[in-house]
């Protein structure tokens, strides 16, 4: 994959362009794209995720 993020901001510009490299062996070793298997649906406990919101609601006043 590779991103390019091109922009003036503060109508500065800078001429860079800067990689990662992800080592990958193999199909199961190193970056996997594929949001199934790198990142598992759950269900939430319902209690939980209110007990939660409660606490951010708590914090933000």
């Amino acid at each position: 994959m590779l991103s390019s993020q091109t922009f003036h901001p503060s109508q500065q510009h800078v001429c860079l362009v800067h990689f990662h490299v992800v080592p990958k062996p193999d199909e199961k070793e190193g970056l996997i794209l594929d949001i199934e298997k790198s990142w598992p649906q759950q269900s939430p406990d319902e209690t939980e995720l209110e007990a939660t919101q409660a606490k951010m609601v708590g914090r933000l006043g």
